[in-house]
């Protein structure tokens, strides 16, 4: 076992959407292991509908998961050899049916039809599930589907696929072995367990006026949410920059709390006057403990509750 993880090339979560991607994503962030939860920007579109699997997002990121990278597998394998591949599933289809009903339902409120974020919606679905909106039959079908012919690529490569069962109970001590590296302590991450009561989305949605009543329409804002809410009302109402971002895209979480201090203090010098985390992206606060206790020291906490953490930054 390592504390680096120097033995493989990528990372690929490759279960479909609501079977724990998030939950993933945000583990191999607090493994030190950058990756791109759900890219949906433009360039990957394009590059994807076009057959280029050496992605650009991949540039600044170890891997990435959910749909995305999901149906496209055996070509990212193929793009970058003696890469970990993790299939993430869901204890039961009909919970899986329902809770990914719900996030389609939600995304088609939360993005305008004419967003980028929006024809990404659309592709991907048509490429994982052949279908754009929800079909419970072809999309339980084709999670089916996906999982057989994942096993099978896999078969005589038991080292290069983890399959995950998260909400069962699945976490570091079976992720970290696969990686290589010493078990993680600590609780493994629950992303979306409001989506499981409410809705995530529709719960972001109604506290967006919490936020306007606090943030200036004009303010310049850096927003750490692991490059989820990009083209979401409250991403685009204040044009809001990831934080960190290398040519406008999410960079990825920062090594550690200095490199973030760092980070945060030459936006600063730049003119940035405002540091937002939203709900996907909480999970800085107690991993970057250090950091949270110098953005508590030094900069004005505005608005601090389950979704958002506002701070003014002072120079």
């Amino acid at each position: 076992m390592t504390n680096d993880a120097t033995t493989f090339n990528k990372v690929f979560g490759i279960g479909l959407n609501k079977t724990g991607t998030t939950s993933l994503a945000m583990a191999l962030n607090q493994l030190k292991i950058p990756v791109a939860d759900f890219p949906h920007d433009c360039v990957t579109r394009r590059e994807l509908e076009v057959g280029q699997y050496h992605l650009s997002v991949l540039e600044h990121h170890r891997g990435a998961t959910d749909t995305s990278v999901a149906a496209f597998y055996a070509q990212l394998d193929q793009a970058y050899p003696n890469s970990k591949f993790i299939l993430t599933v869901r204890p039961s289809r009909e919970d899986w049916l329902r809770s990914l009903k719900k996030q389609l339902e939600g995304t088609r409120r939360w993005w305008h039809p004419q967003s980028n974020s929006a024809r990404f919606m659309y592709f991907i679905n048509t490429a994982t599930y052949g279908v754009s909106t929800f079909q419970p039959e072809r999309m339980a079908f084709a999670y089916d589907l996906h999982v057989k012919n994942v096993l099978h690529y896999f078969a005589d490569r038991p080292d290069d696929l983890l399959v995950m069962n998260i909400m069962a109970g699945d976490g570091y001590d079976k992720l970290c072995p696969f990686l290589g590296l010493e078990p993680m302590t600590g609780p493994f991450p629950k992303a979306n367990t409001r989506d499981e009561r409410e809705g995530w989305l529709q719960a972001m949605e109604q506290a967006v006026p919490e936020l306007r009543a606090v943030l200036p329409d004009s303010a310049s804002v850096a927003l750490v949410d692991d490059g989820y809410l990009h083209d979401t009302h409250v991403q685009t109402q204040w044009n809001m920059q990831p934080f960190p971002s290398v040519n406008g895209l999410f960079a990825g979480p920062p090594a550690d709390s200095e490199q973030a201090r760092e980070l945060l203090e030459h936006a600063i010098a730049d003119g940035l006057e405002y540091l937002l985390f939203a709900w996907p992206g909480m999970w800085w606060l107690d991993h970057y403990a250090v950091f949270h206790r110098y953005l508590r020291e030094r900069h004005p906490c505005l608005l601090d509750n389950e979704r958002f953490v506002l701070f003014r930054l002072k120079k």
